[in-house]
């Protein structure tokens, strides 16, 4: 974790399994018009859900996920269930995405992760910064069951057709 969180990261990424608050998930996932297996790690905790429903704009949908964690390979090409960052393409103007943006926030996901797992820390949650870049217009439901070539493919020649931009771009 290159953060200055990095002990409460790799904490949260070597207990993950064993606690049950992130699931493993497999799907055909569509790139340039090939299809892959992908597989991804997503937290499931019930207050992270809870804020990244919020965040997308799907707050009673049933069927999502979780919380996409940054695929992150091992030596062996691997996928590893350790990854302590968000998924850069969702989440990428919050702190604990793998990236250099100078505009990093830390999102109420990040503090429900905190307060959930890391009873050491006194969160406040109104101190939340919310996530402006990638923020969605309307409910994206389903952007971490889609690749960006599905969702580009699915709105094509629709009328009032909105840039996918940051997920899509």
């Amino acid at each position: 974790c290159s953060c200055h969180l990095s002990e409460s990261c790799v904490f949260i990424s070597r207990t993950s399994g064993k606690d049950k608050t992130w699931r493993e998930i497999t799907r055909p996932w569509n790139e340039n018009g090939t299809t892959i297996q992908k597989k991804g790690f997503f937290l499931t905790w019930e207050p992270v859900m809870t804020e990244v429903k919020k965040h997308f704009n799907c707050p009673d949908d049933p069927s999502f996920e979780g919380a996409e964690m940054n695929n992150q390979l091992n030596d062996a090409g691997e996928l590893e269930a350790n990854s302590a960052h968000w998924n850069q393409r969702l989440f990428g103007d919050e702190i604990m995405a793998p990236n250099d943006a100078d505009d990093q926030r830390f999102s109420y996901m990040t503090l429900a992760v905190l307060k959930a797992h890391a009873k050491w820390y006194t969160v406040d949650m109104s101190q939340a910064e919310p996530l402006e870049i990638s923020k969605p217009s309307k409910p994206m439901c389903d952007i971490n069951r889609k690749s960006c070539w599905d969702i580009i493919e699915e709105h094509k020649g629709k009328a009032g057709v909105q840039n996918f931009a940051p997920y899509c771009d």
